[in-house]
This record gives C-alpha cells, sequence and structure tokens, in this order.
C-alpha cells in the first residue's frame, strides 16, 4: 500500500502551527494522541513543481490506483510494530512527550535550511536523487497494510469506476498521499538527502548533528502517527544513502552557494518560479475530491422532495439547521460555509455555521466555554475535541435558539438535510415532548434530531449525568465518541422517546418499500435503495457537491412539475390527513390486547359472535386491515380495529381475490411466490395410508396452473406414507414458524429420475449442473468424464447422469478404490461398528464390493430420490459398500445427510510423539532390510492415524441400507450448554442410522472447544473432545450453533429468551449448562465479556472470570489487555482461586508473554474452599507433591503467590474500572485498626470513588480495618482479575429454571429419564442431580458431577429416544394415540409402589472422569479418577495403595511424575500425570478400573524397583493392546462368558464369602482361583485373546501370533 504522504514540507507551503509536524505530514494521530489533524493542502509546495514534478506525477497516480485496487483495502489489519509500542510507552512520561509533541519546531530556520537545500538540489545531483526516489516507490510492488483504520473510506470514493477511478487520479494530484503503504517513506528519504547535501557541502558539526536528529525527530513522529512502519523509515534511510553515494555527482568547481548561482541563468530561475506558482495555485484551488461518480448520481436521481402545502413558504415545524466544521483546511471550511448557505440553508427556519475560528461564532463559544472549565486548549476543527465543541454548541443553542424553533438538525460539514422531507416526520409530534429520532436503533451516522423537550432535557444532562462526561485531557472523545456519547446521554433518560425511521408509520411517511434506505450515504460500499422521500445525505466529500445536490433535488423538470401541477397540494393534504390519524393514534393511551379484544366479543363473554365468525374475522384484519395482530399479545388501540374493519368495508368487491387489478398485497408479490397451493387437512383411515400418494394427481388436476403443493404440520407429529414423497424445505435460520414445511413438485409426480451411464451426447447437459461448484473442480469433473468416455472399462472411474424426461437432473462420480483404500479407512475409523467389512469383500478379492464416491450434484427437487439413485448406481456398477471422504476445509456436498458419519479412530499409544527405533538392532550391526510395499502402506495408515491436523471426515452407506428411508425426526430440541454432556447427547443421536434429525440446536457462548484452537491456552479442559474428533464427525454441519446465552424460559409459548431479546422455540429442551465459577457472582458482579448483566447484577471493567467464553478473545495475544499487563508499570493480574482453571491462566498469561512480576496469585484457604457435593474444586489436595512442584516453578519464576484469603469485595473507580481487591484474612493474624482519618477517608471513599488508581502500592496487600467477621482485611490494587475457584450455578440458568417452577435443591431435581417437572424440560450433567428418592438403601451417589460428562449424554439421549425413535421408542414416538407432552407423567408423579423399586431404574456410570491442561513452566497435567459410586463410602482400613514415580527435571521440564492409586480390590483408581510431554488422554483413560495384574504386575515390580519411570514402562510396545479402543469390548466379553459359566461362578462366589471387604482382595486368593478355573475356561479366554489380537493387527503389529509362524515358515 503506498504511503499516505508522498512529499515533505518545502519553503512555498505554509508553516503548520501548535504541535504538529512542520514537513507537513499527513498525521492522523500524534505522539500519544495528542497531535491530530493537519492543514490541507500543506504539504503542496515547492518541490512538486521544481524538483521534478514528473516524478512526483507518476508516483501521486500510483498511490492512488495501488490504494483503491488494493482488495483488502476495507480491512483494518493491524502489524505489531515494537518502535511504535515503545513510543507509545514512553509517551506517559511527561518529559518525553513533551520533548515530541510540545518542542520548538523552528519554522523559520527550518525554512531558511530547506530553502538552501532547494538551491544546492537544484545546482547538484539532488534532483536526479529525488525522482530516482520517488520512481522508485511509484514502482515498488511490496504493499503494507495500511495502520490507520478507516482511512479508505475518507479519503476515497468507493462509488467510483475504474474508470473514473483512473480519471481522478490522472487529473487530480493529490497532495495528501494514500491510505497503503509502501515499503519505504519518502520523507525519510528527501530529509536524508537534505543532511548528506549539507554535510557533503562542508557544514558545521553542530549543524549536521542538528539536521540528524530533525531527521530522528520527524522519522519518530511519523512512526507514532501510524503514516508509516518502523521498517519503512529504516529501508527510506538506507535507500536514501546508496543513492547518494552510487549516482555520479556533478563537478564542483566553486564553493556551494556560488556554483549554485553562478550555473543558474536568471532566465531558468524566473521561469521556474513562475511555472512554480502557477502549479502550485492550481493545486491548492483543486477541489479535495473529484467529480460524483455516476452511481451516486443515479442514487441521487431517486429521491424526491416532497412539496410544502403553500409553495414558496415554510409551514409546519419550525426546524433550525447546525452545521459543526470538522474540516482542518481554511478553505474547505468556507466552500461549506458558502455552499451551505446556498442550498440547503435556504429551505431551514434558521441555521447556524459551527466555527470557532471565525469572529461571530467565537464570541458565541466563548460565552458558553464558563461552563466547560476544563484545561484544554481548543482546536476550532478536527476531531480532537468533537464532544467538547458539541457540548458548547447544544449550551449555545438551549441558551438563544430554543424558544424560537421546534426541532434542531446538528450535523457535520459533510450533510445535507432535505428539510421538505424531514418535516412530515416532525409534524404529528408535540416539540415540547422529549423525542430524540435516528434511522436506525443506534447512533446515527448524520448527527442528531431532536426535538425542543429533548434539548432541555440533555441542557440537565450535560452537567450532572455520569454517562454525558466531560472531556478530558487523556480522553477528548473524537467524532463517532461524541455521536455515542450523545446518544447514551439521552437513551437512558427516562423521559426521552426515542423514534426511529425504521418504524412503519415513518417508513410509509418517507416512502420506503421493503429493504430502501432512509438516508443517502455518499461512501456506502453497497448502496441499498433509497426511499422515495430520502430524509437526509451525509459523507459528503467536497463543498461543491451540495450544489450539484441541490440542483437535482430542487430545480430538476420533476420537481417543478410537481408543485406546479397541484400534485404537492394533494399530497400534503393526503399526507396530513394521515398525519393527524397517526398522531392521536400515538397519543391515544387506550389500548388493547388482540386476544382480549376477540375473547370479548366471544359468546363465552355474553359477545355476539361465534367463535367460527371471529376466525374468519381474525384472519380479514390481518391480512386486509393492515393491522398487526400475529401475536396474540399485540397492542393497537381501540380505534385501530375499527378503522381497519371501515377500511375492508370500502374496499372493492376484487380485493379478497387473487386478481390481477386488486390493490391487495397479492398483487404485489412476484409469480413464483403464488406458484404454489396448499393441503390445509388430509384424513385418511389407516388401512389405505400407503395409496396416500394416489390423491396428489387429483390435486394438481385441480389447479393446472400450479406447480408446487405443500403442507404444513407440528414439528411433534409423526411422519406419514403422505408426507415421504414430500421434500423438507430448510427453514431460515430466523424462524420462529411452529410447523414443518413440506413441498413437492408436479413433476415428481411422473416417476422417479432413472440412474443412466454417461453417454457423449449428454456431456453437453452436465455443464449447468455444475455451477454450483468452484471452476477447479467443474474443469476437473470435465476432464474426467471426458477420460470415462474415452476408456470405459479401462478407467477406474464410473460417471452416470440422473435422466428425467430425457433431461440431466444430476450427476453421479464413482471410483474404484485401490486395494489398500479400506485398509486404511479401518484403521483411521471406527469402520467396522457401521459395516461388516469382510461381508463386501467376495470372490477373494479385496475391496471388490467397495467404492469411493467422488462428486455428486442433484437438482433439489429430486432431492427425496437421493439414497434410490445411489441404490441404482451401486446396482449398475456391482458394488456393495460406497464411502465418502469429505475434506471439511472445502465445501460440503449435502448427501452427507444421507449418510452414517464415521467416528475417527485414536492410536492405541500412551505418547503422542512415539520414541526413535534404535539404529542398531543389537550389539551387532544388521543391516536394515528394505521396505516392502506392504510396510509402506503400513507406514502411511499409521502416519495418518497419528496426524492431529487431520480434517477429513468418511461417511459410509450399504447397499442394503439404502433401500430403507431415513425417518425424519422434526422435533426442535435445542441444547443448552455445550458440554461434554451437551455435545455428547448430541453425538448420540447423530449417530442413529435410521434417524435424520432435522432441527438440533446448541446454545454455546463462546462457540465450541475448537473454534480457540488458534488462541493459545489459557483454561483447563475436561479431556473429553479432541479439538479434531468434533469437526471430524461434521457436528457443525447437522446442528445449527448458535453463540448466545439463555437467559429465561418461556414455558408456555416453549421458547428460550436469548440475552439479545429473540425467542428460540423448542420441543424438547435440554439443560447441560454445567457448574460455572462462582467467585464473581457471589459478589453480584458479571464478567466483563458476558454481553447480558442479569438483575442486580454489574459489570466490572477488569473483572473476568475463568468461565467466561470470551476469555480468549480478552486476553488475546496483542490485545489491550495483555499489552497493559506488559508495558504499564501500573497494571497487575491477580488470579484467586484454588482449581486447576486458576494455575491455567496463570500459564495462559505467561505464553502471553505478560511478565511473571506482574502476576499474582491468590488461593483461598482450604477451610473455606467450597465442597460441591464432597467433589472438592481444588486442583490439588493438602501437600500434593504436584503442587509443591508447581510453587517451586511459581517462586523460582519471581511470582507471587498469596495464601490464605478470600475474597470479600471489589473496588472500582468512577470509570467503572477495576481499582482494588478486598480479601479477608484466614491466616490467623491480628486486625491493625486503621486511624480515624484514614478511616474517615476510606469511608469517603466509599461513597464517592476517586477517579485514581488505588491507594496501595500495586501488587502489595496493604492493612485495610476488619472484615464483619472481625478477621483481618488487606487491601490489593491491581487492574484485571481473573476467578477461578468454588463452583456454581449460573445465574441466568438459576433465574430461568427457578422461575419456571422446576424443582432446584441445590442442583436440578430430575428423574431417572432425565426429566423435570416439566415432560418437555430435560436434564443432565453437573449441573443436576437425581432424585433423592432414588437413594434408598443403596446409597447411590445422585449427583451428575460425579460422573463422565460423555456418558451421562449418551444416556440422555437414550432416554429421549423413546419418545423420538418410531422404530424402537414406545407407541407415542411410533405415531400412536398416545398422551400429549402435557399429559406425560413427571417425577413428581410416581406413585409409591413405583418409588419403591425406583432406586433400580438409575442408570449405571462406570465411565471415568478427566481433565487436565497445561501448567506454570509449560508442564502438562492429567488427573483422571473413577467415577462416584455412593455418598458414603466407607474408608478401608488397610493404607491405600499408591505407586509414585517421579523423574521430572522441573529446570529443562524433561522426565515425569506419575502417580497411581489403587483401590481396596487391586483396581486402578487414580492417575496423576505432570511432565513435559503430552500424552494421549483417551489412553489414560483405558487404565482407569482395569487390575494392576493387566498393568504386568506393575505395583510388584514397582515395590522392587523395578520400574523408575511409570510413563516409560506403560509406554513399551506390550502395553499397546491395554489401550486399543476395543480392548474394554473384549474385557466385557469375557466376563460375559464367565457368568455364563455356572462352574466359574460358583467357584468365584466360594472364593468370596471369606474375603474381607475391609482388606480387599489378596494376590494369594487371584492367586487360588486362577489355579482352580477349568481348563476349559481358561482355553477359552485365551483363544479369545488370540482372536482379538488377530482381528486387531493392522494396530497391534507387536504381537506375534502362531499363524504368523505358519505364514514365515511357507515364505521361507
Amino acid at each position: 500500500m503506498c504511503c499516505s504522504s508522498s512529499q515533505v514540507w518545502s519553503p512555498a507551503a505554509p508553516f503548520p502551527s501548535g504541535p504538529c509536524m512542520s514537513d507537513g505530514s499527513a498525521w492522523s494521530r500524534g505522539c500519544c494522541g495528542k497531535c491530530r489533524n493537519w492543514e490541507k493542502r500543506s504539504s503542496t509546495g515547492w518541490e512538486l513543481v521544481e524538483k521534478q514534478p514528473s516524478a512526483y506525477y507518476i508516483d501521486s497516480i500510483a498511490v492512488y490506483m495501488v490504494a483503491v485496487m488494493h482488495e483488502r483495502r476495507f480491512e483494518s489489519i493491524t502489524l505489531q510494530d515494537n518502535v511504535r509500542l515503545l513510543l507509545e510507552y514512553l509517551c506517559q512520561f511527561q518529559a518525553f512527550e513533551a520533548a515530541m509533541t510540545q518542542a520548538p519546531e523552528l519554522n523559520a530556520d527550518e525554512a531558511a535550511l530547506y530553502l538552501c537545500a532547494a538551491c544546492a538540489f537544484y545546482a547538484s545531483n539532488g534532483r536526479a536523487l529525488q525522482k530516482i526516489g520517488k520512481l522508485a516507490r511509484a514502482m515498488c510492488c511490496q504493499v503494507m497494510p495500511s495502520q490507520n483504520p478507516g482511512c479508505f473510506v475518507n479519503r476515497y470514493d468507493e462509488t467510483y469506476s475504474l474508470a473514473e477511478h483512473w480519471r481522478e487520479a490522472v487529473t487530480h494530484m493529490r497532495a495528501g498521499g494514500g491510505c497503503n503503504d509502501l515499503i519505504f517513506s519518502g520523507h525519510a528519504s528527501v530529509l536524508t538527502f537534505c543532511v548528506l547535501l549539507y554535510q557533503d557541502f562542508g557544514a558545521s558539526r553542530w549543524l549536521q548533528s542538528f539536521l540528524w536528529c530533525r531527521v530522528l525527530h520527524a522519522s519518530l513522529r511519523i512512526v507514532q502517527s501510524r503514516s508509516h512502519l518502523s521498517v519503512d523509515i529504516v529501508v527510506a534511510v538506507i535507500l536514501a544513502l546508496l543513492l547518494w553515494h552510487l549516482v555520479p555527482e556533478k563537478p564542483k568547481d566553486e564553493e556551494f552557494f556560488g556554483s549554485a548561482l553562478v550555473r543558474s541563468s536568471a532566465i531558468g530561475w524566473s521561469s521556474a518560479l513562475v511555472a512554480s506558482l502557477a502549479l502550485l495555485a492550481a493545486l491548492l484551488t483543486q477541489p479535495d475530491a473529484g467529480p460524483m461518480s455516476l452511481a451516486n448520481q443515479l442514487r441521487l436521481a431517486q429521491v424526491s422532495v416532497a412539496p410544502s402545502s403553500s409553495v414558496g413558504r415554510h409551514t409546519g415545524p419550525r426546524i433550525y439547521c447546525a452545521m459543526m466544521h470538522i474540516e482542518t483546511s481554511r478553505q474547505a471550511r468556507r466552500g461549506y460555509l458558502q455552499q451551505g448557505q446556498a442550498t440547503w440553508a435556504t429551505h431551514c427556519d434558521g441555521y447556524i455555521m459551527w466555527d470557532e475560528s471565525r469572529e461571530d461564532i467565537a464570541e458565541f463559544d466563548s460565552v458558553v466555554a464558563s461552563k466547560d472549565p476544563l484545561d484544554i486548549r481548543l482546536k476550532p476543527s478536527g476531531l480532537s475535541h468533537r464532544w467538547l465543541r458539541t457540548r458548547r454548541l447544544w449550551r449555545h443553542l438551549s441558551g438563544t435558539e430554543l424558544e424560537k424553533y421546534d426541532w434542531f438538525c446538528v450535523f457535520d460539514d459533510g450533510g445535507f438535510p432535505i428539510i421538505e422531507n424531514l418535516r412530515p416526520l416532525v409534524r404529528h409530534l408535540s416539540p415540547d415532548d422529549a423525542v430524540m429520532m435516528s434511522d436506525r436503533d443506534r447512533p446515527a451516522a448524520f448527527g442528531s434530531l431532536l426535538s425542543r423537550g429533548a434539548v432541555r432535557v440533555l441542557q440537565g444532562l450535560l452537567d450532572k449525568d455520569r454517562h454525558c462526561p466531560r472531556p478530558t485531557k487523556q480522553q477528548p472523545l473524537t467524532k463517532l465518541q461524541a455521536y455515542s456519547t450523545l446518544w447514551s446521554c439521552l437513551v437512558r433518560a427516562p423521559d426521552v422517546r426515542r423514534i426511529t425511521w425504521d418504524q412503519p408509520d415513518m417508513r410509509h411517511l418517507l416512502g420506503c418499500q421493503d429493504g430502501d434506505e432512509p438516508v443517502l450515504n455518499f461512501k456506502a460500499r453497497q448502496a441499498e435503495p433509497l426511499c422515495r422521500y430520502t430524509a437526509f445525505a451525509f459523507m459528503i466529500p467536497e463543498p461543491s457537491w451540495h450544489a450539484t445536490i441541490h440542483q437535482v433535488l430542487y430545480e430538476s423538470d420533476r420537481y417543478q412539475k410537481t408543485v406546479a401541477g397541484g400534485r404537492g397540494k394533494r399530497w400534503f393534504e393526503k399526507e396530513e390527513k394521515y398525519e393527524e390519524n397517526l398522531g392521536d393514534l400515538l397519543e391515544a393511551d387506550t389500548t388493547v390486547d388482540t386476544v382480549v379484544f376477540f375473547k370479548a366479543l366471544g359468546q363465552e363473554e355474553q359477545g355476539p359472535f361465534t367463535q367460527d365468525f371471529l376466525a374468519k374475522l381474525l384472519i380479514t384484519l390481518h391480512w386486509w386491515g393492515d393491522v398487526d395482530i400475529s401475536s396474540p399479545l399485540a397492542l393497537l388501540p381501540e380505534d385501530g380495529y375499527r378503522e381497519a374493519l371501515e377500511k375492508v368495508m370500502q374496499s372493492e368487491e376484487g380485493l379478497f381475490v387473487s386478481h390481477p387489478n386488486s390493490p391487495s398485497w397479492l398483487a404485489n408479490m412476484p409469480p413464483h411466490s403464488k406458484d404454489v397451493f396448499c393441503v390445509n387437512m388430509f384424513c385418511l383411515d389407516q388401512a389405505f395410508q400407503t395409496q396416500a400418494l394416489d390423491f396428489l394427481l387429483p390435486a394438481f388436476s385441480l389447479f393446472p396452473e400450479k406447480d408446487y403443493c405443500i403442507i404444513t404440520q407440528p414439528h411433534t407429529a409423526p411422519n406419514t406414507p403422505l408426507l415421504n414423497a414430500f421434500t423438507i424445505v430448510p427453514p431460515q435460520p430466523q424462524n420462529t414458524f411452529g410447523h414443518v414445511l413440506y413441498l413437492i413438485h408436479r413433476a415428481s409426480l411422473l416417476g422417479p429420475p432413472k440412474v443412466v451411464s454417461l453417454k457423449p451426447h449428454l456431456l453437453e447437459q452436465v455443464h449447468p449442473l455444475l455451477d454450483v461448484f468452484e471452476e477447479e473442480t467443474r474443469q476437473e469433473i470435465i476432464s474426467q468424464s471426458k477420460l470415462f468416455l474415452q476408456e470405459r472399462k479401462a478407467s477406474e472411474l464410473e460417471v452416470f447422469v440422473v435422466d428425467f424426461d430425457s433431461q440431466v437432473v444430476g450427476l453421479i462420480m464413482l471410483q474404484m478404490p485401490n486395494a489398500d483404500v479400506v485398509d486404511r479407512l479401518r484403521c483411521c475409523y471406527h469402520l467396522d461398528d457401521y459395516l461388516l467389512v469382510e461381508h463386501h469383500e467376495t470372490g477373494g478379492f479385496s475391496n471388490k464390493g467397495h467404492v469411493r464416491l467422488l462428486h455428486w450434484v442433484l437438482n433439489p427437487l429430486f432431492q427425496k430420490y437421493t439414497r434410490r439413485l445411489l441404490q441404482g448406481a451401486l446396482r449398475i456398477c456391482g458394488k456393495t459398500a460406497l464411502f465418502l471422504e469429505t475434506e471439511l476445509k472445502e465445501s460440503v456436498s449435502s448427501i452427507y445427510r444421507e449418510l452414517l458419519q464415521v467416528a475417527p479412530r485414536r492410536p492405541p499409544q500412551l505418547k503422542k510423539i512415539l520414541r526413535e527405533p534404535p539404529k542398531v538392532a543389537s550389539f551387532c550391526n544388521i543391516e536394515e532390510e528394505l521396505p516392502t510395499e506392504e510396510d509402506l502402506r503400513e507406514k502411511e495408515r499409521q502416519q495418518l492415524l497419528r496426524d492431529l491436523e487431520q480434517t477429513k471426515a468418511l461417511s459410509i452407506v450399504a447397499k442394503k441400507l439404502l433401500s430403507e428411508t431415513k425417518i425424519p425426526v422434526n422435533a426442535r430440541i435445542v441444547v443448552v450448554g455445550a458440554s461434554d454432556c451437551g455435545l455428547s447427547f448430541l453425538e448420540s443421536l447423530l449417530s442413529i442410522p435410521h434417524l435424520l434429525f432435522n432441527s438440533l440446536t446448541l446454545l454455546a457462548p463462546g462457540g465450541l472447544e475448537y473454534h480457540h484452537a488458534h488462541h493459545l491456552p489459557l483454561v483447563a479442559g475436561t479431556a473429553a473432545y479432541s479439538h479434531q474428533e468434533l469437526r471430524r464427525i461434521m457436528l457443525e454441519l447437522r446442528v445449527r450453533i448458535l453463540d448466545s446465552r439463555m437467559v429465561h424460559i418461556d414455558r408456555q409459548q416453549k421458547c428460550c429468551i436469548l440475552h439479545d431479546g429473540s425467542m428460540l422455540p423448542y420441543d424438547y429442551l435440554v439443560v447441560a449448562t454445567g457448574l460455572q465459577d462462582d467467585a464473581l457472582h457471589a459478589l453480584k458482579i458479571q464478567s466483563m465479556g458476558v454481553e447480558h448483566v442479569t438483575d442486580g447484577y454489574r459489570r466490572v471493567n477488569g473483572a473476568m472470570s475463568a468461565a467466561d467464553p470470551s476469555i480468549r478473545d480478552l486476553l488475546v495475544e496483542g490485545g489491550t489487555l495483555v499489552k497493559s499487563l506488559i508495558w504499564n508499570p501500573l497494571s497487575y493480574a491477580v488470579v484467586y482461586g484454588r482449581s486447576l482453571n486458576a494455575y491455567c491462566v496463570v500459564q495462559g498469561l505467561l505464553l502471553r508473554k505478560v511478565p511473571a512480576r506482574k502476576i499474582i496469585l491468590v488461593l483461598p484457604s482450604r477451610s473455606q474452599e467450597s465442597q460441591q457435593g464432597d467433589i472438592s474444586v481444588n486442583a490439588f489436595y493438602e501437600g500434593d507433591e504436584v503442587e509443591k512442584k508447581i510453587h517451586h516453578i511459581l517462586e523460582t519464576m519471581g511470582l507471587k503467590v498469596y495464601e490464605g484469603y478470600r475474597l470479600l469485595g471489589i473496588q472500582q473507580c468512577t470509570r467503572g474500572r477495576l481499582k482494588g481487591l478486598i480479601f479477608e484474612d484466614h491466616n490467623g493474624g491480628e486486625v491493625v485498626p486503621l486511624p480515624a482519618e484514614e478511616t474517615a477517608e476510606r469511608e469517603r471513599e466509599k461513597r464517592f470513588p476517586a477517579p485514581e488508581a488505588a491507594r496501595a502500592p500495586m501488587g502489595i496487600l496493604e492493612d485495610f480495618g476488619a472484615s464483619p467477621a472481625k478477621l483481618p482485611q488487606k487491601l490489593l490494587a491491581c487492574r484485571i482479575c481473573i476467578t477461578a475457584d468454588a463452583v456454581n450455578v449460573d445465574p441466568d440458568i438459576f433465574n430461568s429454571v427457578h422461575g419456571n417452577g422446576l424443582v432446584y435443591d441445590g442442583r436440578l431435581i430430575v428423574d431417572h429419564n432425565f426429566g423435570t417437572t416439566d415432560p418437555a424440560i430435560y436434564g443432565a450433567g453437573s449441573l443436576c442431580e437425581f432424585s433423592r428418592r432414588f437413594q434408598r438403601q443403596n446409597s447411590r451417589y445422585l449427583r451428575h458431577d460425579g460422573f463422565n460428562g460423555r456418558e451421562v449424554g449418551a444416556k440422555l439421549a437414550g432416554a429421549l429416544l423413546k419418545r423420538l425413535d418410531p422404530v424402537n421408542g414406545d407407541s407415542v414416538a411410533a405415531g400412536g394415540v398416545g398422551m400429549t407432552t402435557q399429559d406425560l407423567p413427571s417425577a413428581s408423579m410416581l406413585t409409591a409402589t413405583e418409588e419403591e423399586s425406583s432406586p433400580d431404574l438409575l442408570p449405571e456410570f462406570y465411565m471415568p472422569i478427566a481433565k487436565g491442561g497445561l501448567l506454570p513452566g509449560s508442564l502438562h497435567y492429567y488427573r483422571i479418577h473413577a467415577c462416584r459410586r455412593g455418598d458414603m463410602q466407607e474408608e478401608p482400613s488397610i493404607e491405600e495403595q499408591v505407586i509414585v514415580t517421579d523423574t521430572l527435571d522441573l529446570a529443562n521440564g524433561t522426565g515425569h511424575f506419575c502417580r497411581l492409586t489403587l483401590d481396596a480390590f487391586g483396581k486402578v483408581d487414580s492417575i496423576t500425570y505432570l511432565g513435559g510431554e503430552a500424552l494421549q488422554v483417551e489412553s489414560l483413560w483405558s487404565l482407569v478400573g482395569l487390575s494392576e495384574t493387566f498393568l504386568n504386575y506393575l505395583y510388584q515390580r514397582w515395590r522392587d524397583n523395578d520400574i523408575p519411570d511409570i510413563v516409560e514402562f506403560l509406554a513399551d510396545e506390550w502395553a499397546t493392546a491395554l489401550f486399543h479402543d476395543r480392548f474394554m469390548d473384549f474385557c466385557h466379553q469375557i466376563k460375559l462368558e464367565m457368568l455364563a459359566s455356572e462352574e466359574v461362578k460358583d467357584l468365584i462366589n466360594k472364593a468370596l464369602e471369606a474375603v474381607n471387604l475391609k482388606e480387599g482382595l489378596s494376590r494369594k486368593l487371584l492367586t487360588d482361583i486362577r489355579k482352580d478355573l477349568p481348563s476349559d475356561s481358561v482355553k477359552q479366554i485365551q483363544d479369545h485373546l488370540l482372536d482379538y489380537l488377530q482381528e486387531n493387527t493392522n494396530h497391534l503389529k507387536t504381537y506375534f501370533l502362531s499363524w504368523q509362524w505358519a505364514e514365515q515358515g511357507a515364505r521361507k
């Protein structure tokens, strides 16, 4: 991108004043935001014309065209410039800031120096050097992104076509540069040339030093103002030095001044001077922007001016117009002043041009300035003090013009109000009412339109309200901030009424159609159609445009004819009448609900009308009466119904028919929207349901002009045979319609399409179908199709087309896979869970029955025949199984909905990175054998299996399954919370092969976990799902995921209310949010990243929770908060809590380059920790070795750790920012009394918070009196607080649950089927608990936080499928007559008999619970423990068997710390790991619950000191079988077979009778049982083991089996 300034200051240019630099750079921001705008055209000077104008001209064209042709010109791409960051940090010190912004500019001295340089350049090689430098910039191809946001929108006209851009670049030489940044700076190069010139001609050293300091000062200002990156300055200086020494120098026979003047003739100097002055005058007088683009002219021509009732006089409300100048150029301000007075000001009742540089306005400003006594030097133009100038303008208006006028329109000098179109909008409103108007429900982009009453309210708010802050030197508030600040002032005032132009009545007055814009933005990138009576135009870049706009609007023939022909009067009378009626409606206080009104008319309330008549009346008023009664709670004035009925009665006869000349809305609908008829009722006896399709052909014959038939039915209604012929239309994202839409085309009744092989004459018909693909894919399909036609049987491809009525409506391209493809798929995916692979490998040939789907495209009208077409293609090519590998980074075909998605497999290994094999096989050097083809294929399979970046998904289907249509489930299922339970629930539903779920929605605040994979680690995880696992089962494509929060549940309407007010309807609601960090919620504080603030809570800037979904974005690397922690010496971060998240957050901050000394970890007392159902939130138990290691690392880093303090409160300053934290000391200290003066000061600070920082030094605890519990209090000053401690229910979820009568007793109470008291609402996860009546005698643990969330979600899916699955569910799910959801029994309706047996109804849970994270020192931490079985487990009398190995070196992170605990029965109960090497968490899962004898007698060998490192021991290849994903299935099969043997069962029961449960199982007892087992049972177990190893040979290559001996012997 070209540099934003292509010239340097010269003597011919006017000198700028103030702190901005004298070289005329286009500063958008000076050092620390002090140096703002610059004087326009000030950089056009002598060098433009004297020093090679051709080079400057080429440079100007290049700058312009590079800017407008850059593809990403509208994006804000911020690059980190360390020099600029250093300057911003140094500018916090007043001395450095003064040196940068307030140092004397020495304008006169610099003028003399530059004048001498100009003379020397003329006489020496300086002209050639500048020419070379400018041309080098113009030809530079390296473009850097602009660092000034919004620069392009402000400098260029996006509505220009490419030809208009070229015209502007050639004819309009811009002195201010562009918005793009070429790789070196023109300013720095020319300044360097000047210094080198003086240096070369022997200037004194002090002068050389002064000039080099000037170059350095200018370069730093350039970098600080974001005009260039620091690398551009360095390149420019280096390039100038090279050019100076490489370009040949002219001979110097005389001294500097003499030689220059002697060789310059008087005529040459005079001619050059005259030409320079002429061109300079032309540049200074040319407009800033070119003529209006053709696109804008066409848009402006759409606007009409509403004529007044009497031509030539202003009638109606008196509107006062006030324009505030923001241009910095005096010439531009004069232009806007003259043009405004001649154009829009003539139509206002009064006006003012607010420009403090004018004497008359300066007097007004000085009067109102006394009310804003601020130590700010006001700049009379620009954006620096926009809010201060706005305040003074409104004070002036309220003091002098308030009683003279009714409405006040304030805008910038780029605005143009169309007063005639504004008057109808405000005519029906009282000016004494406080009314604020805007084009949208947000701050208006064009300015402000306030009534007299609103100005009065604003006057009172400017001095009192905190939302109208006084501008300060540190926060002056620029243009857009001034708009939003004024909006926030008034929008929070209770007496101010907001009216937007998007309201139907306003859009009617503006003559708007659907999609029309009420304001004209001349710089809009995507121009929408305009309303006929557009009220305002803005973003006018040039004063001369005002005359053009005024001429088009007021002097066109259309306007004159409208006024002269009398149409203006008729229009005025018509609108006046409408406005009077509208005003009556707006002023009427009597409104009535629609449901109340119609209920009062019914006979049940002694009304005159029947229910049937009221139904017809309601439809009539809704469709033909122009009244909004779409909702039963819609409000309408009582007179509104009467007017609607009168309108219907007075309408013409053809109003209620679809007549082309009818004024009804049907006449305005496009023809394709009316090409449909609807089936309202269809009843057929059950015995004849299969013949339902026969009714469609006669139905279409009744409507020969219609091509489509539609049917709607409720989401929960069962599917019927008639609907099997229809296609379900996917709903729009904003759809809230309570029915499912089915559609069928007339052509579908002619018969199904056929699958035929591709023929040459059909290839041309294929081209239109390929428009949905990208160009590269289209060319690939065409080339492969041609190759298939050439080779036919020799080709590995099979290409079919879908033929319907001699037309090609689809394409199917199949590929015969290689011999090893299916083996690779079996290795990488759970293919055997869905397909009997051996069944499809017939005739002794591998992969004979398999085929791969390459491409698929089908006309949507025939989508319901998808499975039939696939079956036909498989039948023709003789295949029985089809698979599709989808690259998720590309577009995904919709055919995946008809296939089965196969989950990926994990490698059976403990370490993610395998150890390298030894280079020497034994003590002898054995030559390595060359790998065979099978070895190479196996290596490829293993690489794919272990590839963490794999982005492919596998879908399969067998030909037999294609004969069965998937049953659609249209019930709207909404899952609240992306917890492990919620994700597992959705995954389980989607894995059902015969069901097709069409409406699954997941409310996931912050998105899914893998959406944040690009961020550095920050918080702990449950390790239940990997980032790629959910992506590869295509969850996002099959589930609608909303980044939103539920704040309320409406059980009556069965919908969720989201935080933005939108409604999400549901048929079944699953609450699976889990528990969240409660440290801030206990203080009634909402985390700063949560958009919705619960009633009674507040938000503190700087206080956030680790459970905040936006915490990764708030603490993004390079973000504002992280930069503050790095660079600001007064900014500290406090992490509070003992949970694993707290330690992970500390490591996350360290990874983001936050210094350890700026982080403070505060640990609450263990006695104060929250124990939720005996599930501790602590990351480590007391005395844990892992905790000691982590704290040692923190101490080594210099990170402060305060232990034994409980968070009591948060202090904040007047700006709402975090100021300090108040803790309660639980370390047994004594209360230190505060002096009386300090106590009074503290009380005063509590009542009136001070804006300055906390009184305590940053990072140090200070005594703060006593807490309410009479314990010592401490104050810790900080800017950021991150809490991660005790967990509890989210306040929004609690209000939603408790406010709807759902039973909540510490947890959401559910029954054995996870149902609540509402049959449509289910609950699962750590938020929920089974009802206590299920406990009874077996002391079952009831809270879900003791179970694996993934297993709980699967059980929940099984419970809900009983009501959703027509095949395996109950009678209601199958479509039989049963109870509705309101009639179904809930948990509270169980009888006493059922309660006695209810404990047996609870599902069993076995899977272990895992959590993990990255801890300080970049150490990976995992803890996996068995699930809870009971509430009161007795502690065994024997000591717990613990196996610990520790080879971890904290200095370099090598080695591992691992701890295994064994229960009383010798089973692995928990595993704890800490190390610098990441492990496969799923592999650790598989060890929990296994007997330690499975681990090669781990305990005994560890006790004998044979195992120094458990991780290295288990990472050996002997343990591969234990980590295999089918090992647990193998163990379960062995267990079932042993239980089936009565002899084995009796043997085990007899042995267990003598076991002491407190002492557990002994090894001797296990050995005795092993000896007494029947030989047949032992042989059976051994055979099963060999079968298990043989079936999984693709993964378990380590084990050498007996049949492999035979194969090896045969080879020899």
